[in-house]
């Protein structure tokens, strides 16, 4: 079941990939990818409107939430992670490639001691809502 929800996830994050750079990150947007994942994972309404409101609260579900819109927009990947090309172009706001991966790396530092992340949902969750809380307070959206 598992399996044929990330077919699911992979087959729509192609056809929404499509969509040109300057409607890819738009509110309208985002609030379709979120109702999008929201379907495709079965998400309970309670929780679809703390997502809708940009509220993630820290537990599972938030986190194969998470991973379901960037794997949509094609930030993040089981295979290979976060792209940071195309992490540049929804969090670099301001900066240079250059920059933004200098910057953005403690989100993707291990710390020594810290257990490896075996849960493929948190394990995309974590350093991407990191990098959005970084972009956050960087840009007092």
């Amino acid at each position: 079941m598992a399996s044929l929800r990330l077919i699911v996830v992979f087959g729509i994050a192609m056809v929404l990939t499509i969509a040109t750079a300057e409607e890819k990150y738009t509110v309208e947007r985002h609030t379709d990818v979120k109702n999008t994942c929201a379907k495709l994972l079965r998400t309970p309404t309670e929780d679809l409107e703390h997502y809708l409101a940009s509220e993630y609260p820290e537990k599972h579900d938030t986190f194969c939430f998470v991973r379901c819109l960037y794997i949509i927009y094609g930030i993040y990947d089981d295979e290979h992670g976060v792209d940071l090309g195309k992490a540049f172009e929804m969090f670099g706001k301001g900066l240079s490639l250059d920059e933004f991966t200098e910057q953005s790396k403690v989100c993707f530092d291990h710390k020594e001691g810290e257990e490896e992340v075996s849960c493929h949902c948190k394990k995309a969750a974590l350093p991407l809502l990191c990098l959005r809380n970084w972009y956050l307070e960087n840009n007092r959206v």
